[in-house]
Order: structure tokens, then sequence, then C-alpha cells
């Protein structure tokens, strides 16, 4: 699944964007996949997040209050101090 022949099936049979950049050149995924244009650009602006030794609880804990947000059982302005908070308590701990 990782060679560029597979990977360029995949994205042409399935619309799934490759993991190889080369792909995102290549004609033929450009057109019948136009949604890769978008995905080159994603590549070329995104950064890795950074290495914190407090991701693991704190990826939880946003989790919790994005989604509470989202489903609208809580107001979004409330979400945010809830998660302040959480996050803060989280780094205080450690």
């Amino acid at each position: 699944m990782s060679s560029p022949a597979s990977q360029k099936t995949l994205a042409l049979q399935s619309t799934r964007l490759p993991t190889l950049k080369a792909l995102y050149e290549d004609r033929e995924v450009l057109e019948k996949v136009p949604v890769a244009a978008l995905g080159k650009e994603s590549l070329q602006n995104t950064r890795s997040r950074p290495v914190s030794p407090y991701y693991s609880d704190m990826s939880l804990v946003m989790a919790e209050q994005f989604n509470a947000a989202l489903k609208g059982s809580v107001p979004v302005d409330q979400a945010l101090r809830e998660l302040r908070g959480e996050l803060q308590d989280i780094v205080n701990q450690s």
C-alpha cells in the first residue's frame, strides 16, 4: 500500500489522498481527485504539533470540551473557560 503505484491506485479509485508528496504533482491524480490540490497546499503549510509531556492529558480534555461545544450541550465560551482551567490544572500538577 505504500508503493507509488499502490498509492496512485488508491487515490484514483477511492479518492483517498496519497501519503507520497510526489503524487501531488501527478497530473492524473490532480485531474481525477480535485481535492488533491488542497491536500498539496495543506502539506506545504502544516507543522508538527509541539512536543509536550502533557499532550495526552491535554488532548483528552480538549476533545471533551470541543465535543460538548460542537454538540451544543455547553456554550462555546463556557467550554473555552472550562478548558483553560483544566489545561492549567494539568500543567500545575506536573
